[in-house]
């Protein structure tokens, strides 16, 4: 932890949150982590700006992408988006039959389809080594639910480079 932050908790005394991982669970020197504040009626244009610019990346390309989304609602609306734009995309909720995001996850595994769009709930238990980028469209609410995503993508990125 820095300085800064040091005195920033200590500053907020009792009020603050504070997670500390294990050290053993550093993150990879690879990895690469960006945040882009979006307002939220321009998500979608830029959600479809980042997968078009990965679709056309030629050198170090993003072969695949997940996003991630805090409601099945959402999940479903990008699905139909990106359908409706022609991207090709597949979506993992729970308005879908297990025989839907077996199907689902099979083609984006298999590299049929290069974007996955999954709740939060359904990115537990999801270990897919070719993963290259992970977007969280929506912040999720918990703070371990966000550091279950972070830590499955430091097993992708582990698994992928070593």
């Amino acid at each position: 932890m820095s300085d800064n932050l040091r005195s920033l908790l200590e500053l907020s005394g009792n009020k603050s949150y504070f997670f500390e991982a294990y050290e053993g669970f550093k993150t990879v020197e690879t990895l690469k982590q960006q945040y882009i504040h979006v307002p939220p009626q321009g998500k979608e244009l830029h959600l479809w700006h980042l997968l078009s610019v990965m679709k056309g990346k030629t050198e170090d390309p993003i072969r695949s992408a997940i996003v991630f989304v805090s409601t099945c609602k959402d999940c479903q609306y990008l699905d139909l988006l990106l359908e409706e734009l022609r991207y090709p995309a597949v979506a993992l909720n729970s308005h879908k039959s297990q025989a839907q995001r077996l199907s689902a996850l099979n083609r984006f595994k298999s590299g049929q389809v290069p974007v996955l769009l999954a709740t939060d709930v359904g990115s537990r238990g999801l270990d897919i080594q070719t993963v290259d980028l992970v977007i969280n469209y929506d912040m999720p609410m918990c703070v371990y639910t966000l550091y279950w995503i972070y830590m499955q993508y430091i097993k992708i990125v582990c698994q992928h480079f070593f």
